[in-house]
């Protein structure tokens, strides 16, 4: 429809659809960034998507609402080792910081056709975090990336 770029309604009303647009392929597009340059649709999308915006509302526009919807998402990305379990990226942060591993402590609930499994991960007494998953591999994950990223983001941190 035509837009005029100056009307903010006529921005709004766009990016508040390309947000939604970006909600649907935004996790394939970060996986994406992570693996080898291949042009995947959901990247061809986003592309597409950018450029109109950009087309309509111009640069300064597109420039705000990358920084504001899209950066956060792509900074919450840890793509240092994208295809290296989290359990041993946490192993290794730990093992560089003092030579010392992380313990975890598995429990599950729930019926027999409906577990949670839960994974607590503590090093040098502190409990760190927990993860929940629906199999004990997919609790450590994400207890282990978790545990990383407070590790990283240094002492005191939440």
């Amino acid at each position: 429809r035509g837009c005029q770029p100056a009307a903010d309604g006529c921005i709004i009303a766009l990016m508040l659809r390309l947000a939604v647009v970006l909600a649907s392929v935004l996790p394939t597009l970060l996986l994406a960034a992570c693996a080898p340059p291949q042009k995947d649709p959901a990247v061809i999308a986003v592309e597409a998507l950018f450029g109109a915006l950009m087309v309509e509302a111009g640069f300064d526009a597109t420039h705000g609402f990358a920084a504001r919807i899209v950066q956060p998402l792509v900074d919450d990305v840890d793509d240092s080792h994208p295809n290296k379990p989290w359990v041993n990226q946490l192993q290794e942060h730990t093992q560089h910081v003092d030579k010392s591993l992380p313990t975890y402590l598995e429990s599950q609930s729930g019926p027999d056709h409906d577990l949670v499994f839960e994974v607590t991960v503590t090093w040098h007494g502190e409990t760190l975090t927990t993860g929940r998953g629906r199999s004990k591999k997919e609790a450590r994950e994400r207890a282990a990336r978790l545990a990383l990223k407070q590790l990283r983001r240094g002492p005191g941190a939440a």
